[in-house]
């Protein structure tokens, strides 16, 4: 058995960060959820690179 956790889906981690970005904005915290949103832009361009160069 390999001692290296199992990585999450990067949908299932979009996911919770949409719902962050949600109670955020929800909450009056736009400053916060707009950072939140820009993190997750970020991390969805970059896992789509790594899955479009795994592809190639």
């Amino acid at each position: 058995m390999s001692d290296r956790p199992q990585r999450r889906s990067p949908a299932r981690i979009l996911v919770l960060l949409v719902i962050v970005v949600g109670v955020l904005a929800a909450t009056s915290h736009g400053q916060a959820a707009l950072w939140v949103a820009a993190a997750a832009a970020v991390y969805a361009l970059v896992e789509g690179l790594v899955a479009w160069s795994a592809r190639r």
